[in-house]
């Protein structure tokens, strides 16, 4: 629009690191009763079918056939098509629907995977991958909007990336190809673990607070100058 590129700097989101021992979602494991060698998966979001909670049933049905582990599903919030979403899951009692919550990341403190196989059009910077690395949880997720730059760093991942595909079925297959391949691999686990808290500092509120104070810094010495 003819604006000058070099006045904007592009700056990042933040989410405060989930404290364990407070909340009301302390303990989702010993609140839905979960035993302790359960696979927990989790996924927060507008409940839309755009964001994936379909293809994120499907993938941990597929895991559990495919593992012959325990895996849970929490979904974590509310929208237009939870009710038509529920209806994916009568036959599913592993998929556990937490409705819209305060903190979720306290939730998601307790899970083992984020997963965010979306498909929306609009999907910029998701808040619910940046409570994921806050909580030390690597990630499975398409690679649309930033999401790929958020998860990448270091020539490494904060878990997989997956191409988005019209194909629900197939997308679900590669969801559930993508956390199996984690489990199975202690190492690659241990990688995306670490690289995922690595990604909590980059995208931290102090980074945060001190990119806006340099930003400021600038404009005040060019104004002075």
């Amino acid at each position: 629009n003819g604006l000058n590129d070099g006045r904007f700097t592009k700056v990042f989101n933040a989410v405060a690191s989930p404290d364990p021992q407070h909340g009301e979602n302390v303990g989702i494991r010993k609140k839905l009763h979960l035993p302790k060698e359960c696979i927990v998966l989790a996924l927060a979001s507008r409940a839309i079918h755009e964001k994936g909670w379909g293809i994120a049933i499907d993938a941990t049905r597929k895991l559990r056939m495919d593992s012959g582990r325990d895996i849970r599903l929490v979904l974590i919030g509310d929208g237009e098509d939870l009710q038509a979403i529920k209806e994916l899951a009568t036959d599913a009692p592993y998929v556990h629907f937490m409705g819209r919550v305060e903190n979720a990341g306290v939730m998601i403190h307790d899970c083992d995977f984020g997963i965010f196989p979306s498909t929306y059009v609009g999907e910029s910077f998701p808040m619910f991958i940046l409570e994921c690395f806050a909580a030390g949880v690597p990630v499975v997720a398409t690679d649309v909007g930033a999401i790929s730059e958020m998860m990448t760093g270091d020539g490494e991942v904060a878990g997989v990336l997956v191409s988005p595909k019209p194909n629900k079925e197939r997308m679900a297959s590669e969801i559930a190809e993508a956390v199996g391949k984690l489990l199975s691999n202690r190492q690659a686990l241990d990688s995306a673990r670490r690289h995922s808290l690595k990604r909590a500092e980059y995208y931290s509120e102090k980074r945060l607070v001190d990119t806006y104070l340099g930003i400021f810094q600038s404009v005040l010495m060019r104004k002075q100058g």
